[in-house]
């Protein structure tokens, strides 16, 4: 079924905050072309997307708006609910004691917190997404002073006298995980032994 309704009555089936939006988008569509907002209905927790082409009709080429209005709801509170896991995780990040640090498949750097930066150098602002790794491994190799291979992983004495263990692990689409996580103490502690030992 058809329904023809004016334009008031259109724009009051939208919220009272979207309706100048909306409603400015069409009178500009003439000139700027295409448009595609989000907008919220009046008294309903549903979020429209709405989408419309300028065109014209009849012999007097009357200038109309041909569209259509999409329910993106759902996929709105989909990305609401990814953008708070996203914000968990990033602070889950920030307050590890490890370094923690995601390459891609192509071995591009993709996520690292403050420990990382804090462990090799890297001043705030420094690191991108998307510096390949063997770049950041340049620079960051800056850091450390000598590296010993282990059972439990890679050890590094740092410039500064602290010591980590790191390791890397593979995920399921290809990429990669580097956790630092530091074992000065440990180490003081067995120097400390070996001294005692000696003596």
């Amino acid at each position: 079924t058809h329904t023809t309704v004016s334009m008031p009555q259109f724009l009051g089936l939208f919220s009272a905050s979207d309706r100048e939006r909306l409603f400015g988008a069409i009178r500009r569509s003439h000139v700027n072309g295409d448009f595609d907002i989000e907008l919220r209905l009046a008294h309903l927790p549903i979020y429209m997307a709405c989408r419309g082409r300028p065109s014209v009709r009849g012999s007097d080429q009357a200038k109309i708006i041909i569209g259509m209005a999409l329910d993106v709801t759902e996929m709105r509170g989909a990305q609401a609910r990814l953008q708070a896991a996203e914000s968990r995780l990033f602070d889950a990040l920030k307050s590890m004691t490890d370094s923690f640090v995601i390459w891609d498949q192509m071995d591009r750097l993709l996520v690292w917190n403050e420990r990382f930066e804090d462990f090799f150098g890297f001043r705030p602002g420094q690191l991108q997404v998307g510096i390949d790794h063997d770049t950041v491994k340049y620079h960051g190799m800056q850091a450390v002073l000598s590296s010993t291979e282990r059972p439990e992983g890679n050890e590094m004495e740092l410039r500064d006298g602290r010591w980590i263990r790191y390791s890397e692990t593979r995920t399921s689409d290809g990429g990669r995980v580097s956790i630092g996580t530091e074992v000065t103490a440990i180490r003081s502690r067995e120097k400390e032994l070996q001294v005692n030992q000696d003596a």
